[in-house]
């Protein structure tokens, strides 16, 4: 062996593996190999951490479109109630409405009634009266719609008797009726004219509604009352 090369190994071999420089070369390798080591922990904790993003991302995603779906459930329900409270209040006016109707039907149904019964009312007027002893007589004369069934009810003194009326089938507007009253069985004065009292006669117009009417005399003479109806 030439005694350069034997030179040159022993110089290697001295820098190679001297005790002093092991530790260096042992940690420059260490070191660089551990780079990729620390790059791939790196890539995975990036990594995981993206996958952390995506995941909450995607959460939140989920979240959003419940609060969406919430929201527009919220709505839904809240138009729904304000529906269902614009129905009841329809049909509380539709109520109002058909009973306000019904109330203006009523009345004008009553109204209509009430102006025909008027129309067609019998009204008996006094016009004088006469006094051939031992006879008593009250003309009556008809101002109002046609009468029928024309009847003396009462009267309400006991010296005086109405004889009853003949031909009262229907008494014409205008058409003149004669009360005829004589002494009662139980008068022993026979001059009546002198006398107070007051004849109830009754009658129907032509619906048959039935009514009453008093005659009455006084010192100041004969008054016929209103015609009332029969109750």
């Amino acid at each position: 062996m030439p005694p350069y090369f034997i030179i040159y190994f022993l110089e290697i071999s001295t820098i190679s593996f001297a005790p002093a420089s092991m530790p260096q070369w042992i940690s420059a390798i260490a070191a660089f190999l551990g780079v990729p080591v620390a790059i791939i922990g790196i890539v995975k904790l990036f990594k995981r951490d993206e996958e952390k993003e995506e995941k909450l991302k995607y959460m939140i995603n989920q979240i959003s479109e419940l609060q969406k779906q919430t929201s527009e459930f919220g709505l839904q329900t809240n138009l729904m109630k304000e529906a269902n409270v614009l129905i009841e209040k329809q049909m509380e006016w539709q109520v109002e409405v058909y009973s306000k109707s019904q109330n203006q039907e009523e009345t004008k149904l009553k109204f209509e009634k009430h102006k025909r019964m008027n129309d067609i009312k019998p009204r008996f007027v006094c016009q004088g009266s006469s006094y051939s002893f031992p006879m008593l007589n009250v003309n009556l004369v008809n101002k109002g719609g046609q009468a029928k069934d024309v009847k003396v009810e009462s009267i309400d003194n006991e010296f005086i008797e109405i004889i009853p009326l003949t031909e009262t089938h229907s008494i014409d507007p205008g058409q003149l009726i004669v009360l005829r009253g004589k002494p009662s069985s139980t008068n022993q004065l026979y001059n009546i004219s002198n006398l107070t009292y007051k004849i109830t006669i009754s009658f129907c117009d032509v619906d048959d509604n039935k009514y009453f009417q008093e005659i009455s005399n006084s010192i100041n003479g004969y008054f016929a009352g209103s015609p009332y109806e029969h109750s």
